[in-house]
């Protein structure tokens, strides 16, 4: 998991949901939400593509159960 950016990995994903966010108020912003089952791994590749692509990334996220 290291380096993965995906702490949220660790976590049961059961009724979590995740609001997430790269390159936030820049033009290169992407926005992913939604149940944190359904979405970790779009979240996790979406991730390691915009790194590749620009050599870097700042991202954040939310998690809340509910």
């Amino acid at each position: 998991m290291r380096g993965t950016g995906g702490a949220f990995q660790g976590l049961d994903p059961a009724g979590l949901t995740i609001w997430w966010g790269a390159y936030v108020g820049m033009a290169e912003q992407i926005l992913r939400a939604g149940p944190l089952a359904q979405v970790k791994d779009d979240i996790l590749a979406t991730r390691a593509a915009a790194r590749a692509a620009h050599g870097w990334i700042m991202d954040i996220y939310l998690i809340r159960k509910g």
